[in-house]
């Protein structure tokens, strides 16, 4: 349960969608993907090497995690993804939180700004304005 208007849901990514990314962001904790995850309620990256933009000048809330565990907003802004087509995309609004154990992708998140996502058994699809901008697709414990 959130515990204030600062708090913000981050979910057990198990049978989550993962984006998997090439070298270039892959994070230096050894995270090769980022999970698309329909549960969060918003983007987070555990990597400071992953953020083209930071800001970490003031407080920024806390996020609960899948166990109920309230984990410190350390700063926000943008990273780079590069995406299954090898196109690289600036994600925004993306929460810097060092110990959170996956990189996730907030479906919601992106649905608030007008992206469509379709889930199936074998993968994930996000539109926006029907055109394909994301794509995942499952491995042994989720989709990649």
């Amino acid at each position: 349960m959130k515990d204030s208007k600062d708090d913000a849901w981050v979910a057990n990514i198990e049978g989550e969608f993962l984006v998997t990314c090439q070298d270039e962001t892959q994070t230096s904790k050894g995270e090769k993907g980022w999970v698309l995850d329909s549960a969060a309620s918003i983007h987070v990256c555990n990597d400071k090497d992953c953020f083209v933009e930071l800001k970490e000048n003031k407080n920024y809330g806390n996020i609960v995690v899948g166990n109920n565990k309230k984990v410190k907003i350390e700063g926000v802004d943008s990273v780079h993804l590069k995406l299954h087509n090898g196109v690289v995309k600036k994600l925004r609004h993306v929460r810097y939180v060092p110990s959170c154990s996956h990189n996730l992708v907030s479906l919601s998140e992106l649905a608030s700004h007008g992206y469509t996502y379709i889930g199936q058994r074998d993968g994930c699809e996000v539109y926006k304005d029907d055109v394909l901008i994301l794509q995942g697709k499952r491995n042994e414990k989720m989709l990649l």
